[in-house]
């Protein structure tokens, strides 16, 4: 009975150490997380986060690829060279205070991220290169610093993600401004053709009031200097030309 208890338990101590060799082996060949870990966080630097396998550390840089190694290898993530740097110039402020109200600055595909008071124009990205300096909010629009560029510059923000609901509201107030802008361009339209039609109404009527002198009545008015040259030049308009 022991021996056939000992075969099992062979079987599934081999199975394990299998099971463990193939996953260290794809964490170092694909340079992967392994299965087994322990994820450590870290704040601020170049390293995000270091997952600890039993025998790996797989290093995720800011910036880089994941990096896996043995324990007993030495490995550092590379220095990021900084050709800018965010400051929030309102900590230099005594007795700041802002509007108490969410003010987002940045929102992906998930979340939306969000500064906690009204105080975005105080947050600035400031690039060493030029000595330019700019809104953090036009800075995340155009893609120069990134939402983890915050975290290395101790910037505080809201992280929330967005739900179902907010997307199908978000989506019906966008139908609703392109509805109200169709119809204003419609009415635009309207009005316009309308303005023609007067105008090609108007001009009937002068030409068939006035006839011979109808160039220059219509397009001079009746105190023109072209009208009064008219009457002492009459073959012109009827001919109907314009009077020089």
């Amino acid at each position: 009975m022991w021996n056939k208890y000992k075969k099992y338990i062979l079987i599934a101590v081999f199975s394990i150490i299998i099971l463990i060799t193939i996953d260290i082996s794809q964490a170092l060949i694909f340079q992967n997380s392994p299965v087994l870990k322990i994820r450590e966080h870290f704040d601020g630097g170049t390293l995000y986060y270091k997952d600890k396998g039993l025998i790996t550390y797989t290093y995720n840089c800011i910036g880089e690829k994941r990096k896996t190694v043995l324990k007993w290898e030495k490995y550092s993530c590379p220095l990021k060279e900084t050709t800018f740097e965010i400051i929030d110039e309102s900590k230099n402020i005594k007795d700041f205070t802002c509007a108490e109200a969410l003010e987002e600055i940045y929102r992906d595909d998930v979340y939306i991220y969000f500064l906690n008071c009204m105080k975005s124009e105080y947050i600035k990205v400031n690039y060493s290169s030029n000595h330019f300096s700019e809104n953090i909010t036009t800075a995340l629009k155009e893609g120069k610093v990134k939402i983890s560029d915050l975290d290395i510059f101790k910037i505080d923000y809201i992280k929330k993600e967005i739900s179902k609901e907010q997307l199908e509201k978000e989506e019906q107030v966008t139908d609703n401004k392109e509805e109200n802008k169709k119809e204003e361009q419609l009415k635009k339209d309207e009005l316009n053709a309308k303005k023609t039609l007067t105008n090609h109404l108007n001009a009937y009527i002068c030409v068939h009031k006035y006839r011979e002198n109808a160039y220059n009545v219509c397009n001079y008015g009746h105190n023109s200097f072209g009208l009064r040259l008219a009457y002492v030049r009459k073959d012109p308009l009827r001919e109907g030309r314009k009077v020089s």
